[in-house]
């Protein structure tokens, strides 16, 4: 599912490149005030940069994240077993590790494709407030990718990663416990051994 949303992500991106840049505008309107004739209303629209430029830097971020993840799975995936856990379980330990660095992956991933949607949304001062020209083709889809991103959020929160064994490998509880009482006369014969050393 990572790999789905993170090419999303990019496809979405894609979609800002031909999007032309415009510049600031200042709408300020002079308010007709008798008594003070210097009354204005100041409304200054920022512009936005080409839509290539920005693609470039939004698919650069992707990049990083993606080297990032990347990097951050060969660690995992590299780390030395822990002492105590079965091998079963020290796979399984590497398997959450790794589905909670894609998930967080996948929603930075979200944000990145957000800051294009965003972009893409945004109007210039020279259009008609509130007219049919103020409407804009990314009006619909940037709806779709509010519920979508949302979607992404709550499945990615409801989906639990697997569980430890906690038999830790065995496969009765009577071994468990005779590994315990193993260990306790371990300790108990160590004791009696340094008790012993202590009185030569």
């Amino acid at each position: 599912m990572s790999t789905v949303i993170w090419c999303g992500s990019g496809i979405v991106i894609a979609g800002i490149f031909w999007l032309p840049g415009f510049s600031p505008v200042d709408r300020s309107i002079y308010l007709a005030n008798p008594s003070n004739p210097s009354t204005f209303s100041s409304s200054f629209v920022p512009g936005r940069i080409d839509g290539w430029a920005l693609a470039f830097v939004l698919w650069a971020a992707l990049l990083v994240l993606a080297l990032g993840m990347i990097l951050t799975l060969s660690v995992i995936s590299r780390r030395r077993p822990l002492q105590g856990l079965s091998n079963s379980n020290n796979v399984l330990l590497r398997t959450i590790a790794m589905n909670r660095a894609l998930r967080i992956g996948a929603l930075l991933s979200c944000g990145v494709a957000s800051f294009a949607v965003q972009f893409a949304t945004r109007r210039s001062g020279l259009e008609t407030p509130g007219g049919s020209d103020s409407l804009s083709i990314w009006s619909v889809p940037q709806g779709i990718y509010g519920i979508v991103g949302l979607l992404i959020v709550v499945v990615v929160i409801a989906s639990q990663p697997p569980k430890l064994d906690p038999l830790n490998g065995r496969d009765t509880a009577e071994e468990i416990l005779d590994s315990l009482l193993r260990r306790q006369h371990k300790a108990e014969f160590d004791a009696i051994e340094s008790s012993n050393a202590a009185r030569i």
